[in-house]
């Protein structure tokens, strides 16, 4: 075909060789990015509200429509877009790449990411639910990684370094004081 497009619910990694005349485009429900030649990652699951697109290398453009308009952003390396459909914000940002891209060998890396985003990254690597009764600690900053460890062994870990206690009941984490 003219053209190589992948539809994604979920989230994917992609390292895309640019061929202008086969161009490459990933297609969630709100958006759509075509790589230039790139490494990027896109997180855009079905019961998300927001889609990400994080450049390692290369650039994309991301195209989505806000406020009933067309709206087109081209990425650097270490952007990270987030687009909210909720609020209909669109928001860029320059981020550590390596913590978006660290699931692919199972493992999280994250270096001043925020404990409610790491919870997010917990949820998906160990099919939980995250609630934080403390939003003082939901914002709480953390340095480090996780690799092969359970997770009770990442939650021992991570309450060795915030303080925290947390219960499990069924498949939902609750995280408090």
């Amino acid at each position: 075909s003219d053209s190589r497009i992948l539809r994604l619910k979920g989230e994917g990694f992609f390292d895309v060789t640019h061929d202008a005349n086969r161009p490459f485009i990933v297609r969630t429900t709100h958006a759509s990015i075509q790589a230039l030649g790139t490494r990027f990652d896109v997180a855009a699951y079905p019961k998300d509200t927001v889609t990400d697109a994080i450049l390692t290398s290369g650039s994309i453009l991301f195209t989505t429509e806000l406020k009933h308009h067309s709206v087109v952003k081209h990425l650097v390396p270490g952007d990270k877009l987030s687009m909210n459909y909720l609020s209909n914000s669109l928001r860029i940002s320059r981020v550590d790449t390596a913590f978006y891209i660290s699931w692919k060998e199972g493992r999280l890396f994250f270096q001043g990411q925020q404990f409610q985003d790491i919870a997010k990254a917990m949820e998906r690597k160990y099919d939980v639910k995250f609630r934080f009764a403390d939003q003082d600690l939901a914002e709480k900053r953390l340095n480090g990684y996780l690799d092969k460890e359970s997770l009770n062994e990442a939650l021992e870990a991570l309450r060795l370094t915030l303080q925290f206690r947390y219960k499990i009941v069924d498949s939902m984490v609750v995280i408090y004081r």
